[in-house]
């Protein structure tokens, strides 16, 4: 039986039982090859690739936990996954996460021709094959651990640094309260009166601090400008 975890135009997903069925793309091979490396380098956090089914979707391991974008409320929802990262314990664990996958796919070296998402080829000099969409959306929790990172459709080269500025832009975060209401209730649900109550400066030392590395003024002020003017 099929129960459906997300049903867009782009993305029809489903799990049978300990699985999710997702639908491929002209790129999903590459990330296959990425999901394989990281099971063979015993990196635990992202699901395991099983293989294709009849109907031509990719099959891969189920991660039992809460996670999801949409600011609904109740178990399971989009809205309590922004609130996990509300305290500063949350916030550190996450950016934790995020360095834990890039030291395990540091030594990835993917064939040159390969597909990806936003271009072909491999890793150039200062590059990795970074997640590219690393929101708390595509982190499952359980209670207060991230424990498995999820959607790696965007998977591609890029900086770490790439990784790190997205996760700062959606994680401090950077945005008005009216798109908090929206889509990041759980900020709310937590007692934050207003996303701009947030030490802003201090949380992205922080975010920093715990990636190990140097988040200076002028990356902090540019996803800022970003964030606000899109």
């Amino acid at each position: 039986m099929e129960e459906i975890l997300k049903a867009t135009p782009q993305h029809h997903i489903v799990r049978i039982g300990d699985t999710v069925r997702r639908p491929m793309y002209s790129w999903s091979a590459s990330v296959h090859l990425l999901l394989q490396h990281l099971e063979a380098v015993g990196f635990d956090h992202a699901p395991r690739f099983l293989g294709i089914d009849d109907e031509g979707r990719e099959i891969l391991s189920f991660v039992e936990g809460v996670a999801g974008a949409d600011g609904s409320k109740g178990p399971g929802f989009g809205a309590h996954v922004w609130a996990m990262i509300v305290p500063e314990a949350g916030l550190a664990r996450s950016a934790q996460l995020l360095r834990q996958y890039h030291d395990a796919v540091a030594d990835f070296l993917p064939p040159r021709g390969l597909p990806w998402a936003t271009g072909s080829g491999a890793p150039g000099p200062e590059q990795i094959i970074c997640h590219n969409d690393p929101g708390p959306w595509n982190v499952v929790w359980r209670g207060s651990a991230p424990v498995c990172i999820i959607d790696w459709d965007y998977a591609a080269p890029a900086t770490p640094l790439d990784d790190v500025a997205y996760a700062l832009e959606w994680s401090i975060p950077f945005v008005s309260d009216e798109e908090c209401r929206t889509f990041r209730s759980g900020l709310f649900d937590s007692g934050i009166q207003s996303a701009w109550s947030f030490n802003l400066a201090l949380r992205s030392r922080g975010l920093g601090s715990v990636y190990a590395t140097m988040l200076n003024q002028k990356t902090v002020e540019g996803v800022k400008a970003q964030a606000t003017t899109s």
